[in-house]
């Protein structure tokens, strides 16, 4: 959006204004009370690159408990990178000691896996040991 006028200015100010509603309606929620939200992102670097992962961990109010990130020894791919992240979320959580949980992720094919305790594929062994750590939460979800 080009920039001329004082009303061209008005005009993207809004645009942007409502933009950032928009994304903020459908963005992040905060847990229930006494829940604590894990949400995790894996990078890729790709060839000859290391793979890297983040763990933000918010309570119900949203606010942040904990952050951490992490370069991986290795170049993995984009599914078994954020098979990573969740296992350190988890692991995260664990040490902390929190009873409830909800892990986000935006891989699905991860989080399939593990609502569906598939531990087939590439990363399988990420995820058996990521379900072996959930069995020790009062409650978790995906």
């Amino acid at each position: 959006m080009a920039v001329r006028t004082r009303e061209d200015y008005k005009n993207a100010v809004l645009y942007c204004q409502a933009q950032q509603q928009q994304a903020s309606d459908v963005g992040w929620a905060a847990p229930p009370p006494d829940v604590y939200k894990i949400n995790v992102d894996g990078a890729t670097a790709g060839i000859r690159g290391r793979s890297s992962i983040g763990v933000v961990i918010r309570d119900s109010r949203g606010m942040v408990v904990v952050v951490t990130c992490k370069v991986l020894n290795g170049d993995y791919g984009a599914v078994v990178t954020e098979a990573f992240a969740i296992d350190a979320g988890v692991r995260l959580a664990m040490e902390m000691e929190l009873q409830q949980i909800i892990v986000e992720s935006d891989s699905c094919e991860v989080v399939d896996a593990i609502n569906e305790r598939s531990c087939n594929g590439e990363f399988g062994m990420v995820i058996q040991g990521s379900l072996e750590l959930l069995r020790s939460f009062r409650s978790w979800k995906m």
